[in-house]
Parts: structure tokens; sequence; C-alpha cells
């Protein structure tokens, strides 16, 4: 069955998952660029030459020596910081390029972001644990698995189940009877927003297929896609090509007609 509203759960949790650890993995870099930069970094004070005031910030021309070399960058400074020309402020320079100053200060930047992906991560990651083994679990029913055709008894609302635009999911209960120990099993399938009802009665179905595992029939999966019939279609464009084909080959193998008892 199409149900497009539980795929596209599934989708956004996987994306959400992916960006939680996308996010965990540039924090924990970005925390290990400014630990090696502060390896090469060396504190020192410098002198406010010029002050460039904006909006947000302040542009200023600092001066600052370093081996009774004299050097100048320009720095940023916060809005707020009170300082004007003259004053002294800390900076940091490379100690290999002592006219190369290292930022490095990403601390408010890095709990940010350590903040809002664990948040992703603590909100979509274990849902995703649980698709991902569920997912490997009806592969091996797939493929290590008892078919059994069950019959359908009723299809109920899981009032336990997550909403979708106030609707709550469908899920299939079947029985099958199982003749080897003439014991009654009830099976129930996993959550769909399509209602199977609609399909039941479209196609006229009243059983539906069942992987049952071989050594615990506790684990089983009720294969939804089994109601809806598998039809092959033709593409009637193809269909008629080959039919005209097929034409054009009769009209190729009509006999000749014989003229040879034909007298001059």
């Amino acid at each position: 069955m199409n149900d497009t509203v539980t795929k596209k759960r599934k989708l956004i949790n996987k994306i959400m998952t992916c960006l939680g650890f996308l996010l965990l993995i540039s924090c924990i870099s970005l925390g290990i660029y400014d630990y090696i930069l502060e390896q090469r970094a060396v504190n020192v004070s410098a002198t406010i030459i010029s002050l460039e005031y904006n909006n947000t910030n302040a542009k200023a021309l600092v001066r600052y020596k370093v081996e009774e070399q004299t050097y100048e960058q320009k720095i940023t400074l916060p809005k707020t910081s009170n300082l004007s020309v003259k004053d002294q402020t800390k900076i940091k320079y490379d100690m290999n390029n002592p006219n190369k100053l290292i930022y490095n200060n990403h601390e408010i930047l890095i709990a940010i972001i350590a903040i809002v992906s664990i948040l992703i991560l603590i909100i979509n990651l274990p849902k995703f644990i649980i698709n991902f083994k569920n997912q490997r679990r009806i592969n091996k029913l797939y493929k290590n698995s008892i078919y059994v055709k069950a019959n359908i008894t009723d299809v109920i609302v899981d009032t336990n189940g997550k909403k979708n635009k106030g609707a709550l999911p469908y899920k299939v209960r079947c029985k099958y009877l199982n003749p080897a120990d003439n014991q009654e099993y009830i099976f129930e399938s996993i959550d769909t927003y399509v209602n199977p009802s609609d399909i039941i009665r479209e196609y006229n179905v009243n059983t539906i297929v069942v992987l049952v595992d071989k050594t615990n029939p506790h684990n089983y999966y009720v294969d939804l896609d089994s109601l809806t019939p598998k039809i092959n279609l033709i593409d009637p464009l193809s269909f008629i090509s080959k039919e005209h084909k097929e034409e054009k080959e009769e009209v190729k193998e009509e006999p000749k007609e014989d003229n040879s008892d034909v007298k001059e």
C-alpha cells in the first residue's frame, strides 16, 4: 500500500538524525580546530591606534611588539567593549608568524551547536534505531520465514498510534489456523494511515500474507502490500508497435504465386 504518511515520517526522521550527527561532528571538529590553534597562539597586549564604529561592532587598528619588532593589524571589537584609542586589549598571534592573528574563541558557538545537535538526536535517534531494527527484522523475515495466508477478521483503529492531521492509524487483524497443531494464531499489522477497508472492498480480498518466523511464531510481519494484486501493465505504445511489427511479418510470409504453368 502506498502509505505516503509513514514514508514521509521515516524520511524526515532519517534526515533529522543525519543532521544531528552532522552538527555534532561539526561541533567536535570546531573544538579540535580551536585547540590546535591554541597550541600555536601567543597572548600579547596590543594598543588601539584607531577605532571605527558601525551598527553592530567596531573596527580597531592595533599595534603590538614581538621581539622588538612592531606589528599592526585590524581586529573587530564588540560595540559594548567600551574601549577607546590608546587603550590596551588582548590579542593572539601565531608563534610561527607574528604578523598573523589567531581567532579561536568559538566557545559560545560550539556550545550552541552542541545543544542543538544533542536535542535533535534525543528526539530522533531512538525512533531511527527502532525503524532500522524493524526494517532489518522484516528483511530477515522475507528471506527466512514461512509465508501463510491468514483470514482477515477486521480493521481496527490504533488508539495508541500517532495522529496525522487528527486521524489515528489503522491496523489489519487476521487469524490463521495452523493445520500442523490445529492452533489458531492472531496477527496484527503495523500502523498504516491508508484505510485498508477501502482496499479490501475494492479488490474483494479476505486473506492477507503473513511472514512467520520458523522458530518463533510471535515474530511475524503482516504484508499489507499483499492486499493489492500485482498486475503487469503493458505500455500501449510498445503494444501497438509490437502488433504492427507482427502484421509486417505476416505480409512478408505470404506465398508467392507460381506462374511456371502459364503458357506463352
